[in-house]
């Protein structure tokens, strides 16, 4: 086997010779805050609303093992105490390779409605053809108010397709499940979304929700479900542009028609500002695999730098920092033609030497990557 190398748009294809990985740990942390304020429509009135959110997510690698938590706080309402309408912890583990098995723990509780939800479950992630993703959760509920609480199950399933790095569809679909005569026995939510980046710094997102609870006239309110029984629809729409670093203005519309036993619909605008407080990074692994190809691109001021390429079905890949401004990431790639873009702070880049490019269909282009048979 040979040591020779070739460039091509920013990479470095490398032929020959064994793999030797670094088990060290690689460790990601990262914060983020959102303020909102805006109006809420409901019935005849009009009230002003507001929201914060606040989130905290970390990441670990520890050879072939990942695992990562998560906890997010939000806080909503201006005109009255400010309560914590709901807030989540997550912690999930999962195991290496291209369909992963894993746990999960999630804890849900609201201030304002005076319930709480812990749930426990097996997790699996599998890459399906024609781009799409796989997640699949299943474990026993725990969920109700102080005096009472009913166990359940949930199960929740979602599939998303990356069409292209500006455009993801997603589907998900959450049914939950509880025993006894005084509970809503069952929950079923459905959602559609989609998100769009027509333009640097421009975000896009959209989505069509539909639920159902379970129960009869008879049913009382439970731990911040409404009883009786019967349906509703939401539909959300997000615009984001992202300003400098992290920094960035969002606005929100969120309508949802009640087609319960009281109906009525609510309507609800906020605009805001989103921005990231921080992030922390771990060693990065000294990994040298020749038989791979060399990913490396200098962006001056960027905090984050991903890879997506249709080798890996679009899946989004971080790259570590290597150096000053500088970001690599060395990945086998299978002899062929293949297409790949880098995201800098969630914004589309395209290297400036990049060689050959095809456009995407979205207003973009892609780079195409040639990759010989090893020799």
């Amino acid at each position: 086997m040979g040591a020779a190398t070739t460039a091509v748009a920013g990479v470095l294809v490398l032929p020959g010779g064994p793999a030797a990985p670094d088990t060290a740990t690689i460790s990601d942390t990262s914060a983020d805050v959102a303020l909102y304020t805006g109006g809420d429509w409901w019935g005849e009135g009009v009230a002003p609303t507001g929201e914060a959110r606040a989130s905290a997510a970390t990441r670990r690698t520890l050879g072939a093992a990942t695992w990562s938590g998560g906890y997010a706080l939000l806080l909503q309402g201006w005109t009255e105490p400010f309560w914590a309408d709901a807030h989540v912890l997550q912690l999930e583990a999962n195991t290496p390779g291209r369909h992963r098995l894993g746990g999960v723990g999630t804890l849900r509780a609201s201030g304002r409605m005076g319930w709480a939800e812990a749930t426990l479950g097996a997790t699996g992630s599998f890459r399906l053809p024609a781009q799409v993703q796989l997640n699949l959760q299943a474990g026993p509920t725990v969920r109700g108010e102080a005096e009472a609480a009913g166990l359940g199950l949930a199960a929740v399933a979602r599939a998303t397709r990356i069409l292209s790095p500006r455009a993801t569809v997603s589907l998900r679909v959450d049914a939950r499940g509880w025993r006894g005569e005084d509970l809503v026995p069952s929950t079923l939510d459905a959602d559609l979304s989609a998100s769009w980046a027509p333009r640097p710094g421009w975000t896009l997102w959209g989505d069509l929700g539909w639920s159902r609870l379970g129960g009869n006239h008879k049913t009382p309110y439970w731990a911040g479900l409404p009883g009786g029984g019967g349906h509703y629809g939401r539909v959300l729409g997000a615009v984001t542009y992202s300003l400098w670093r992290g920094l960035g203005i969002a606005a929100e519309v969120r309508y949802d028609e009640l087609l319960l036993a009281d109906g009525g619909s609510r309507l609800r605008a906020v605009l805001g500002v989103t921005g990231r407080l921080g992030r922390i990074r771990g060693p990065a692994p000294n990994m040298h695999d020749p038989t791979g190809v060399w990913f490396e691109v200098v962006v001056p001021g960027a905090t984050e730098v991903v890879l997506v390429a249709s080798f890996r079905d679009w899946e989004p890949i971080q790259l570590e920092p290597t150096g000053p401004d500088r970001w690599a990431v060395e990945l086998p790639v299978p002899p062929g033609e293949h297409e790949y873009l880098y995201l800098v702070d969630g914004e589309p880049y395209v290297p400036p030497d990049a060689a050959l490019l095809r456009p995407d269909g979205f207003g973009g282009a892609n780079v195409v990557l040639l990759v010989g048979p090893d020799g």
